[in-house]
């Protein structure tokens, strides 16, 4: 991981901090900059540590997978969010253990890359929350500390990744999972590159609630896709027929035009992309039947790729490659990594573990505003300088502890 993906990956991280509450089975125990949530042989790992990564964690699944709700079970007795948590923490356990391997095989930072790690980690915690920060013992050096880690862990992969030779046999398989590459290797580029630009007519054989038709109904469509096929044999104008006939609205107004193509987003169902490479230019098709009814395809050209296209769609090829080969490193990584780990004797603190969780931005903000309501109803009603202030902090304090419940244990991926 580059040093520039490493600091987006830590960005994420500056959401508001908070802490859950416990469930019944868990002792609900104060969290403070010094609390130890787990330890890796002897070195101690705080809470705020876990926090950081946690936060990054929520982060990435709101953005990328969208969660919304943390509370559904992925499966039996276990959430999103405690998934998210174990994650926390083996990704916790990773970096100390790779940062003390690295050590041992005296792998170091270049001067260039630990002045790289010092200005992200400075502008990273320049943009996190200061209540944040005092509360939690959230400093610059924890932040530091951990884009280290991270580095630290990068030259580690490097180092030990330096010689590796894929599988050959496994990476063909993983290949040919692609249908592109699969089509690409058996037409070659040029062919499979091509593009077709082509009219048709389409004859919708779904009646009104897209549902297909049958009986009578269907033969009746049947025989018009047939009656107007013959128009066109006999030479009547091919646009002049997509106005009258035909019942595809995403291309009526256009002549019943579209650019057909083997790869891309918005390809053809494949009755009608086999068809319109299987015309000579001029030429008409038969009726083609597919999902949406009878086609009458009318080739205009085939356009052969250009020379970048075809560049273009190597290094693509390319890329599907080194990605493969990139999966095989971090699994060949990832063996190494789980014999070191063995070395190791890792304690999590479950009851502290449980009083972190991930931040539900909706009901912090219920919270503070019932809290600020409280407040400002306990000094209206009194009118006196002893209102009793602590009551609305009291009810405000327990209603976060009970706002969240988590579960306490937690297993090593």
């Amino acid at each position: 991981m580059k040093l520039k993906s490493i600091l987006t990956f830590m960005t994420a991280i500056a959401l508001l901090v908070t802490m859950t509450g416990c469930d019944s089975k868990t002792k609900a125990e104060a969290i403070t900059s010094e609390t130890i949530i787990m330890t890796v042989n002897d070195e101690e790992i705080k809470a705020s540590e876990a926090i950081l990564v946690l936060r990054n964690i929520q982060s990435l699944y709101e953005t990328y997978y969208n969660v919304t709700d943390w509370d559904i079970e992925v499966e039996e007795g276990v959430t999103i969010e405690d998934k998210a948590k174990e994650g926390a923490i083996d990704y916790l356990t990773r970096l100390v253990i790779l940062e003390k391997v690295a050590a041992d095989k005296g792998v170091t930072l270049s001067e260039e890359k630990k002045a790289e790690v010092d200005e992200a980690a400075s502008s990273f915690f320049e943009s996190l929350n200061q209540n944040d920060i005092e509360q939690y013992g959230i400093t610059s050096e924890l932040v530091k500390k951990q884009l280290y880690s991270n580095a630290l862990s990068e030259e580690l992969f490097n180092q030990e990744m330096a010689d590796f030779k894929p599988d050959e046999e496994k990476l063909e398989q993983e290949l040919q999972k692609s249908e592109e590459y699969l089509k690409v290797q058996e037409q070659g580029y040029e062919e499979f590159l091509k593009k077709a630009r082509v009219r048709h007519i389409l004859i919708s054989t779904l009646d009104e609630n897209q549902q297909p038709l049958e009986g009578e109904a269907l033969e009746e469509k049947e025989a018009l896709a047939k009656d107007v096929l013959d128009k066109l044999k006999a030479g009547e104008d091919f646009v002049e027929l997509v106005g009258q006939y035909s019942e595809d609205p995403g291309s009526k107004d256009s002549g019943g035009e579209y650019m057909v193509a083997k790869t891309g987003t918005n390809r053809m169902v494949p009755e009608f992309e086999e068809a319109s490479f299987s015309v000579e230019p001029g030429q008409l098709s038969d009726l083609v039947k597919t999902q949406y009814g009878y086609h009458i395809i009318k080739v205009e050209e085939i356009i052969q790729p250009e020379e970048t296209e075809i560049e273009q769609f190597k290094q693509y090829i390319q890329q599907m490659k080194d990605y493969a080969i990139d999966i095989q490193k971090q699994e060949a990584f990832n063996a190494l990594y789980e014999g070191w780990k063995e070395s190791y004797t890792i304690e999590v603190k479950d009851n502290v573990l449980a009083n972190i969780g991930i931040l539900r931005v909706q009901e912090e903000d219920t919270q503070d505003n019932e809290s600020n309501g409280e407040q400002e109803e306990s000094n209206e009603g009194t009118g006196t300088e002893n209102s009793e202030e602590p009551e609305a902090n009291t009810t405000s304090d327990e209603e976060t502890e009970s706002a969240e419940e988590t579960e306490g244990e937690t297993t090593q991926e």
